[in-house]
């Protein structure tokens, strides 16, 4: 499924907008007007390994993980508005009620190896490493 220069790229939103462009192949934008994964990606469940790695990259990296008080609740609540999903060498993980983020990223024998983070999915430009193993 990955482009064959994804691994290479140094570039956060490059590497975002092409895992984006890849995970969600059909007309419109990725996790934005979009949310018709790729075929060959399978639902993640939210207690697994990598779906406990990813929850916390999300709640770590997201708006409405911080705060007081409520935090635990908004974290419960989020948690059942979180889709995870992953093939052999990608991952997908979004949050969307209308604002969104989208966390993508590589994966190799189950090792997560490159991902980033768009805090704003509906913009292309908002991508950040969370992790590069280039670097």
């Amino acid at each position: 499924m990955l482009h064959e220069n994804l691994l290479e790229l140094d570039d956060a939103t490059t590497f975002g907008e092409l895992m984006r462009n890849q995970v969600f192949p059909g007309p419109g934008v990725g996790c934005y007007s979009n949310f018709d994964v790729a075929p060959d990606m399978a639902p993640v469940n939210k207690s697994s390994e990598l779906g406990r790695k990813l929850l916390a990259f999300l709640f770590q990296n997201c708006w409405w993980s911080t705060g007081e008080g409520e935090a635990a609740l908004r974290r419960e609540l989020v948690t059942n508005r979180v889709h995870l999903y992953a093939s052999e060498t990608a991952f997908v993980g979004w949050w969307w009620d209308g604002d969104g983020t989208l966390l993508g990223g590589t994966l190799d024998k189950g090792a997560i190896i490159k991902m980033a983070i768009n805090g704003d999915c509906k913009k292309a430009y908002n991508w950040e490493w969370v992790i590069n193993e280039n670097h």
